[in-house]
């Protein structure tokens, strides 16, 4: 905390020889003594009198000043000049931010300058969720830019980011904040850490070299770190991020656009750094939220098992939202235009159908024991069969076939697709998860007369963007990418076609690398197509994407979904495909010369179960957000079984220790009444009187156990057993059958063809 100096204390020589020292180094440091002096007196002749809110206020406008000169003194940071302080304007009569960077930004970017903010004086960390494209780096530099200019800055900011956006983060700073002092953290490492510190500068560098910098990164304490593209911290037992939940840090940030790409363990973990021990131990968040959610997603899960996982989505959703703010491009109207994305079943070859089964048969299920490598293998090498025969190994090829030109069902449609898209002058771009299918699409573009660009894991940093320019310009016509490059940091807002040639287990990876051409200052209508060979391993795994969009959505978007997937057994994802019917099925997808139209091939392309328009709804069941109507007793017993998991859940928060070398964060929580629901215990606290007044509705075991206690009572403590079941009937909704069996055996006990209530529940 900012403390006033006295006035006596303060030496006018030496502090005039403190500025004249830091003038070399900082030309815009200029700062006469008087002003200074002026500062602490004004500071100091206030606390005397701060009696009122105005004059507190000032007070603490007067102390950020100070604390600004006490920072630019000791560390070279250039004070705000009376130019910027008048080409700022007040947001919320609290931040600064220059006008005109203000009317840069875009109505959701100001909300979420606000949100951050809000976070910011909370002192918490915050995830920001927006979806791919609508402009998180602007959002945080411009908090950043406003704290500058707010005079807010306490030190160093370091960013951690994938390797292909570092330039892009530095380059967006000199454009829209040029005043902050931006290092690459590449050579003379030591002394650019000496200058960031120094200057309260900006550090940009790669998870990749914070595992051989973490040390040097570790020593000092931030202002800020801030993660971009944080899913990288998505493993909660990775090196990586182990390192970076050790960082030390005033502020937290995490951007990401998929804070949920396999599991709720992937969501824990991020906000584990954003906001440490906001969610709990992972072993109770497992427990207590993820699981129940997860069980709601079966096919086979009872009514009580949804709306269970309804309520713990709803509580997960409640914990989180304060510190989580993720917008999609349907909320918000940013002048992209509209995209379509279809599915296209191709049918697999006879002779590419033949190499399928033959590797199932001679590699799968001649397997003894099952492990992950042999797994692995098999599953690598079914999907290369469905892009294409010749990219397995000639030794996989030896002992399952023979040695010569395979055709392919998707090769055949992308030829007929890129011939089109080339005569009707689309700007097209190509993912595939293997490089050789990328080879292979060369070839295609190469025939077609097409100029194409390719960027992959082979393809150095630097030499990236040029490719990227000449697409987004116009000079080449298409882009071959593999999916996983594609994901991070590039922009193709000259895409009109996107052709995603295979499913990655990983559906936010595939979205990734879609979104790359939804970006803002996209004009074209953007037409996705996604390669899916039918009833092969493909399918499946498209199967497994949607549940697991299924998931997201759960808690990002809307808690009352249900996915209607069983558990698929392993073996299930090695099943014999249909024999194709033809000899060569997609003869019938040749198209006679003049044929131009899209429309025309996307008819006779495939079969009527061929093409499909991607509906996520669908997908899952098509069950939309509507709502389970269940019984309201079940409601209530789901509501208070997601009580007590969040209950249990803030337990585990305050017994947990193992944030001890990170920035912790006070938490406070109501009390949440709890109970075990057990007949013994429900009675005893009626009979001591323990359960106080309350216009709450009772627990569901409560009822049920004071309903047949009272039963009981009436009977002289014994009942037959139609006379329990007739007064079931009348009194209790058909739901409560699932916990009366429960209850009535620790009411009750079985004697002479009767159920006789047990001793301990007789009243006095």
């Amino acid at each position: 905390m900012f403390e006033v100096r006295n006035q006596q204390e303060i030496d006018k020589e030496i502090l005039g020889s403190i500025l004249a020292q830091k003038e070399e180094k900082t030309t815009k440091l200029k700062l006469e003594n008087e002003k200074l002096l002026k500062i602490f007196e004004e500071t100091k002749d206030l606390k005397s009198k701060a009696r009122s809110k105005a004059i507190q206020k000032k007070i603490e406008k007067l102390e950020r000043k100070s604390k600004q000169v006490e920072i630019a003194v000791n560390k070279s940071l250039a004070p705000v000049t009376q130019a910027e302080e008048s080409e700022s304007i007040s947001i919320n009569g609290e931040l600064k931010l220059n006008k005109e960077f203000w009317g840069k930004l875009l109505d959701h970017q100001k909300a979420a300058l606000e949100w951050l903010w809000e976070i910011h004086k909370k002192n918490a960390g915050g995830v920001l969720g927006d979806e791919m494209g609508l402009g998180k780096t602007i959002e945080i530099i411009s908090l950043l830019e406003s704290l500058r200019l707010t005079s807010l800055i306490e030190g160093p900011t370091l960013i951690l980011a994938p390797a292909t956006i570092i330039h892009q983060w530095k380059n967006e700073f000199s454009n829209w904040a040029p005043n902050f002092q931006v290092y690459l953290y590449d050579s003379q490492r030591s002394k650019i850490l000496k200058e960031i510190f120094n200057n309260c500068g900006i550090l940009i560098t790669t998870y990749e070299i914070l595992h051989t910098e973490g040390p040097a990164l570790l020593k000092k304490k931030w202002f800020y770190v801030v993660l971009d593209e944080g899913h990288k911290i998505k493993n909660p037992n990775a090196a990586v991020t182990q390192i970076i939940k050790k960082i030390m840090s005033s502020h937290r940030l995490l951007l990401t656009g998929t804070p949920i790409q396999n599991s709720l363990h992937e969501l824990w973990s991020i906000f584990d750094f954003a906001f440490p021990g906001l969610l709990g131990s992972l072993e109770v968040f497992d427990r207590e939220i993820a699981a129940p959610i997860n069980k709601a997603g079966y096919s086979n899960s009872d009514h009580l098992q949804v709306e269970l996982g309804y309520q713990c989505a709803l509580q997960l959703r409640e914990m989180i939202s304060p510190y989580f703010l993720r917008r999609t491009k349907k909320e918000i109207d940013i002048g992209i235009p509209e995209q379509e994305e279809k599915l296209l079943f191709c049918e697999l070859t006879v002779d590419q159908w033949e190499i399928y089964i033959n590797y199932i048969e001679k590699f799968w299920n001649s397997v003894t024991e099952v492990n992950k490598g042999v797994t692995f293998r098999c599953i690598k090498d079914l999907r290369l069969i469905c892009n294409h025969p010749d990219l397995l190994k000639n030794s996989v090829i030896k002992v399952i076939g023979e040695e010569k030109n395979y055709s392919s069902g998707k090769l055949e449609v992308m030829k007929q697709l890129i011939e089109i898209w080339g005569d009707e002058g689309h700007s097209i771009v190509i993912f595939s998860q293997f490089k050789k299918m990328l080879n292979i699409s060369e070839e295609v573009l190469r025939s077609a007369g097409i100029k194409f660009g390719r960027i992959d894991g082979n393809i150095n940093i630097d030499d990236r963007l040029p490719i990227i320019q000449k697409f987004n310009s116009g000079e080449i016509t298409a882009l071959l990418m593999t999916t996983k490059v594609g994901g991070f940091g590039i922009n193709l807002p000259k895409a009109s076609r996107v052709l995603i040639l295979d499913p990655d287990w990983n559906p936010m990876n595939d979205s990734q690398a879609k979104e790359r051409a939804l970006r803002i200052g996209q004009s074209n209508k953007v037409l996705i197509y996604r390669f899916i060979t039918k009833h092969t391993i493909e399918e499946k795994i498209y199967n497994r994407q949607v549940f697991k969009t299924f998931l997201a959505n759960k808690i990002l978007l809307c808690p009352d979904q249900r996915s209607f997937f069983k558990n698929n057994e392993l073996r299930e994802l090695f099943s014999i495909p249909p024999k194709p019917e033809d000899l060569n099925t997609v003869e019938s997808c040749n198209l006679p010369q003049k044929r131009k139209r899209e429309n025309i091939i996307l008819k006779s392309l495939l079969d009527s179960e061929g093409i499909k328009t991607y509906n996520e709804q669908k997908a899952i069941g098509g069950v939309e957000c509507a709502g389970y109507r269940e019984i309201n007793r079940m409601k209530t017993h789901a509501y208070e079984l997601a009580q007590i998991a969040k209950n249990n859940l803030i337990n585990s928060i305050r017994n947990n220790q193992t944030a001890d070398n990170r920035r912790l964060f006070e938490i406070q929580y109501r009390d949440i009444k709890i109970g075990n629901g057990k007949a013994r215990d429900i009675i005893a606290k009626k009979r001591k009187a323990i359960v106080k007044d309350t216009t709450e509705k009772p627990r569901v075991e409560e009822s049920i156990v004071n309903d047949l206690h009272e039963f009981f009572i009436q009977k002289g403590g014994k009942a037959q057993s139609n006379e329990i079941i007739e007064h079931i009937s009348k009194e209790l909704c058909p739901f409560d059958n699932m916990l009366v069996k429960e209850v009535l055996h620790q009411l009750a006990k079985r004697k002479n063809g009767l159920w006789v209530l047990r001793n301990e529940f007789i009243t006095e």
